[in-house]
Formats: structure tokens, sequence, C-alpha cells
């Protein structure tokens, strides 16, 4: 989206996949919050034990795909789907030393980010797509396109954190109509809100 907003003359059309809200507070800490009662605690003290015992120690891989495994039940609501999941820990980056440095790093340099004020002016089409199980809330994915006459919102029903690989035909098909220069089924303008009454 930022880079939209600096460059809009090099991008036609936006999409953004179950993104976080368009500011820090309180989409960042409503997400956080949804995503905790997901895990689960006996299996969080059971990989803690793991690493104590030195079960991991020179094998970071392994360590990544253990918690990666772990992580699934926050961001995919169903179980039998699990195994369309990719190996996110055959990515470098995804690794703990690196992924550990790399996000505290990039929050810092957000900051308490806010991006209302530029949504008012932001001109291309802009498609969010929203699992309506995902952890970022859904009123963040509003926000970003509330009163804009070139912004629409797609909720997917059933879908989390990564409907590319839960519903990959019926995401590609959506994506597909909007970037031919449509708007998918199913996606809705979502109305401004209304401004707040001074007391």
């Amino acid at each position: 989206y930022r880079y939209a907003e600096q460059f809009p003359t090099r991008v036609s059309r936006l999409v953004l996949l179950t993104p976080v809200g368009p500011r820090f507070s309180p989409w960042w800490e409503d997400m956080r919050k949804n995503s905790a009662p997901k895990l689960d605690p006996a299996l969080q003290r059971r990989m803690a034990a793991r690493v104590a015992a030195g079960e991991f120690a020179g094998d970071e891989v392994g360590r990544c795909r253990a918690g990666a495994w772990m992580g699934l039940r926050t961001n995919w609501p169903d179980s039998t789907q699990w195994y369309r999941a990719p190996d996110v820990c055959d990515s470098p980056n995804e690794i703990g030393s690196r992924y550990n440095d790399f996000v505290p790093r990039l929050i810092a340099k957000l900051g308490l980010f806010d991006f209302r004020e530029g949504l008012s002016r932001f001109g291309l089409p802009l498609l969010v797509v929203h699992g309506d199980r995902d952890n970022p809330p859904l009123g963040g994915s509003r926000e970003w396109v509330a009163g804009m006459a070139q912004g629409r919102l797609l909720v997917m029903p059933g879908m989390g954190h990564w409907p590319q690989y839960e519903r990959p035909a019926e995401l590609l098909a959506a994506l597909r109509a909007f970037l031919d220069g449509g708007w998918p089924t199913g996606a809705v303008a979502v109305p401004k809100a209304p401004a707040a009454k001074a007391p």
C-alpha cells in the first residue's frame, strides 16, 4: 500500500490479502488478542521443554518446522487442510534467528502507523480480501476501503490467514476478475464511517 501510495503511476490495481488494518491501534493489538486463545498451552510447554533439553541444538530448520506446525492452529481454522500448508522453513528468512530479528525491526520502523489520512486521496482500485476466521479483525479490513469509490472488500467465509492455500481456486478466480478490470462476486463497497460527534 505504501508503495502504491507513493508511486501511483507504477501501480494500476492493488490487492491487500488478509491485511492488518491501516493503523496500529487498535488493529495490531486486537490481532494479537485474537490469535492468543488459539494457541495450545500444552503444546507450547512441550516445545519449550524440547528446546531446553537441546533437541534442536544446531538444527534451526527443525526448530522452525516444529514451531510452524504449532502455529497452524492460529491461522488455519480447518485442521483437515493443514496438509496444504507450505514448508515456510525452506525460506531462510523464516528461520527463527532471522525472523525474530527482522520483525521487531520492521515494527519499530513502522512505529504506531496510521495510514487513514492518505486513504481519502488514494485513487487506485483497491481490493481487500479478508478471511472471516482470520486473526486480523474485520473492522481493520473494512477501514481500508471505507468510503472509497474505487475500493471493495471481499470476505471469504470459513477462511483463515492463508486463502491462497486453503481455497486457491476460489481466491485466484476472484483475483483474476479484479486484475482483469472488474470486481469479484461478493466484493462490496463499505460506507464511510460517520464522523464522531463532539462531546
